[in-house]
């Protein structure tokens, strides 16, 4: 099938854009003008180097298009209007672009479980019934591009995977909590016991693989995560176990100073100019008890099951550190 990629270059479009690959289908990726492309081989891959913005462009790369997966977008931004044109008016350009292909079939849009916003309690994690409160701009920014591919059931067959935490050989987000673990340390924020979903980059793409050009994941939404959810705690445990640390401390930041950190990077920022990595939205996520969601959707309509445990998917990540000399 011939299959477009965006944000291949990044850390979950990478691990797609593989798998598709031996599969093989003839995948494309769009690139921004100023994307890392040197991982990407030209001789397997088209890569097309678009401007989001630009619905011409973006209709002539996307001529011969059946499927769309959609990865790309913006995990920080100075406010809610930069969040929102990296991650929504960009999908609606997109859609709006192949509004008129006869030969589309499939628009797959990797969403976030801060679309929905964090549970209230352990036994009550979040479904694709749930009416969305994100908390975060982020958040905000993802549902309501999931809120347009919705409105355009008409005549298009999208399927939304919403995601929770990630991680995986690549990823660069959770590598910090492995370079502390490395040395002997784990992080914990507040407190009190905190849960999390959380899945293995391996088992994202099996979920895309599932609901691939699948009639019966058109126009639905589904939460794509791990079957159990983690304690934090739980985590830092098989962290130490990866590291073989007899030794391993946990270090507990309360939440008056997670947000005093925040408040003094985004003042900072703000000051030079920079887009914050760490700001208030952020100590809202990070001090949040229960990022959990139910993936029996998922379960029902094609089967999908966890197949990387949480033992097995950390000791995999700690060694592709390890090898690749990240650690």
């Amino acid at each position: 099938m011939n299959i477009v990629i965006t944000g291949a270059t990044g850390f979950i479009g990478s691990h797609i854009k593989d798998k598709l690959l031996q599969e093989g289908h003839n995948v494309s990726v769009l690139v921004r003008k100023n994307s890392k492309t040197k991982d990407l081989d030209s001789e397997k891959l088209n890569v097309f180097e678009v401007d989001y913005s630009d619905k011409n462009t973006l209709t002539k790369a996307l001529e011969n298009c059946e499927i769309i997966i959609h990865c790309a977008g913006a995990l920080f931004g100075k406010n809610y209007d930069a969040l929102r044109k990296a991650n929504v008016e960009s999908t609606i350009n997109l859609v709006d672009s192949v509004k008129n292909n006869s030969n589309f079939k499939q628009f797959i849009f990797i969403s976030s479980l801060t679309a929905a916003g964090p549970s209230t309690s352990i036994d009550m994690p979040k479904n694709e019934s749930d009416f969305n409160s994100p908390i975060t701009n982020y958040g905000k920014s993802k549902a309501e591009a999931e809120d347009y591919i919705e409105n355009q059931k008409d005549w298009l067959n999208y399927t939304i995977l919403r995601l929770p935490a990630v991680y995986g050989p690549r990823d660069t987000a959770i590598f910090s909590l492995f370079k502390l673990a490395k040395v002997g340390f784990g992080s914990l924020i507040g407190f009190s016991t905190k849960y999390i979903s959380l899945i293995h980059s391996t088992d994202v793409v099996n979920g895309v693989s599932l609901v691939l050009n699948n009639e019966i994941c058109f126009k639905k939404k589904y939460f794509l995560s791990s079957d159990e959810y983690y304690s934090w705690q739980e985590v830092m445990s098989v962290m130490k176990k990866a590291f073989n640390k007899k030794v391993f401390i946990n270090l507990r930041l309360p939440h008056f100073l997670v947000y005093i950190i925040a408040y003094i990077n985004s003042f900072a920022s703000k000051i030079l100019g920079l887009t914050p990595i760490f700001d208030l939205d952020k100590a809202r996520d990070f001090t949040q008890k229960y990022w959990i969601c139910n993936n029996k959707a998922l379960k029902n309509d094609v089967n999908f099951t966890q197949s990387v445990s949480l033992e097995k998917g950390i000791l995999e990540t700690a060694n592709w550190y390890k090898e690749q000399k990240w650690l």
